[in-house]
């Protein structure tokens, strides 16, 4: 046998272990096409339902922080209001406090009236 002949015996051979294992469902050529697409396409969407939900979640972190601020602003109002209260309130007293000075010297005077 020459080396020609052995090569195409072991071509033979190899060709026929190829349609065996076609046969059997094994190795055999992979079918380019139907499957790839899909997967990709199931990705695409898992990808864009992920982004959305990523959205979805900064919105509603941004809405969260605006209420929060919202009562930040309506606390410092509350307490503006209460210093304003207790400005009036002293206020109010210091305004009496001087009244009653007022009469009390206004008596007294009418005191040192009399007694002259």
């Amino acid at each position: 046998m020459g080396v020609g002949e052995e090569k195409q015996k072991e071509k033979k051979e190899k060709e026929e272990e190829e349609k065996e294992e076609e046969e059997k469902g094994g190795k055999g050529e992979k079918v380019k096409g139907k499957g790839k697409g899909r997967g990709k396409e199931k990705q695409r969407r898992r990808r864009q339902r992920k982004r959305k939900r990523k959205r979805k979640r900064k919105k509603e972190k941004k809405k969260e922080k605006e209420k929060e601020k919202e009562k930040e602003k309506e606390k410092e109002k509350e307490k503006e209001k209460e210093k304003e209260k207790e400005r009036d309130r002293m206020r109010s007293r210091s305004i009496t406090r001087k009244r009653r000075e007022r009469e009390r010297e206004r008596e007294r005077e009418r005191e040192r009236e009399r007694e002259t």
